[in-house]
């Protein structure tokens, strides 16, 4: 079985770095539900709980940076989990990816900000 690695955001959590098998199961459980997979850039998805935001507490709050001004997004509830892909599969994020997905949180933990 394939692991894939990535950064878990657990709700009241600090970032961590986990494996687990490839499975559709397996990401349900990390998320507590049916999975949501938002798109970002760098080709890095986030896995969220799809009916989180009425059933989970909130995890961190999203926003944008355009032009150098912040628009703010959406609160994400539940647990999420940051991983790549390749065309329509999943796999790991590399060393870069990680990076990146630590510094969506360079502001605080409960803000994700993404350029």
């Amino acid at each position: 079985m394939k692991k894939l690695t990535g950064v878990f955001v657990e709700v009241g959590q600090e970032l961590r770095i986990i494996k687990i098998n490839n499975e559709v199961e397996e990401l349900q459980n990390l998320v507590q539900g049916y999975i949501e997979v938002v798109r970002l850039p760098n080709n890095i998805l986030m896995i969220a709980n799809e009916e989180g935001l009425f059933s989970k507490p909130k995890n961190f709050s999203t926003f944008s940076l355009q032009n150098g001004v912040v628009h703010p997004g959406q609160a994400i509830h539940g647990n999420v989990f940051f991983i790549s892909y390749v065309g329509e599969e999943f796999v790991s994020l590399d060393k870069e990816q990680i990076q990146e997905v630590r510094r969506y949180f360079q502001h605080g933990r409960d803000k994700l900000i993404v350029k």
